[in-house]
């Protein structure tokens, strides 16, 4: 998200890679805030009650994210996992993770607002295999917002935590994009 406004925003870069989220404003954003499947969405926007349902129980809170939108739980390990409960083991880090959907509103009008010159900048956008949702339609937000030189790519066996479910595809479908980049 937080590359995609710097993007529309900035001609300065030589590329950039968005990794499995969706765009405020851009299809199909209506589709997943309307998906009550993604009921944390919504439930992340309200003032302080998340903070106080979620304060002192980050473990089992994050631990029910990554066991239903892992392709393999396990990959996310229990060391893994102790670090992310302690980054938001503060009331002001968990504020601050919970801002995040917060702005989202914000950011959707943001995204529309129409006064951004189509960018020429290569965009990778990665998605897991796993993660649900069509990637064709997170293609067709980002063209039309006019993102016009977008690689896609789904990585196998993953579902929405690529980083930690398989590194190694990560990392080798981004130097795969930064060799193309530099050769055009």
């Amino acid at each position: 998200m937080i590359a995609y406004a710097y993007l529309r925003r900035c001609q300065d870069i030589a590329g950039a890679v968005i990794i499995d989220v969706v765009i405020p404003g851009l299809d199909p954003w209506d589709e997943v805030i309307h998906n009550p499947y993604i009921w944390h969405f919504a439930f992340h926007t309200i003032p302080r009650l998340p903070e106080l349902l979620v304060q002192g129980h980050q473990a089992p809170y994050l631990d029910y994210f990554f066991d239903v939108l892992a392709a393999d739980p396990a990959r996310i390990t229990p060391d893994k996992r102790a670090a992310y409960a302690r980054a938001y083991a503060s009331d002001d880090a968990l504020t601050a993770g919970f801002d995040l959907y917060r702005t989202f509103p914000q950011d959707a009008k943001d995204n529309l607002d129409g006064t951004d010159p189509e960018t020429r900048t290569p965009v990778l956008y990665l998605r897991g295999a796993g993660s649900g949702g069509d990637l064709e339609s997170y293609a067709r937000g980002l063209r039309s917002a006019g993102v016009t030189k977008l690689t896609t790519k789904e990585i196998p066996d993953t579902g929405h935590f690529i980083a930690d479910e398989q590194p190694a595809q990560l990392w080798n479908a981004i130097q795969e994009f930064i060799a193309t980049a530099a050769s055009e």
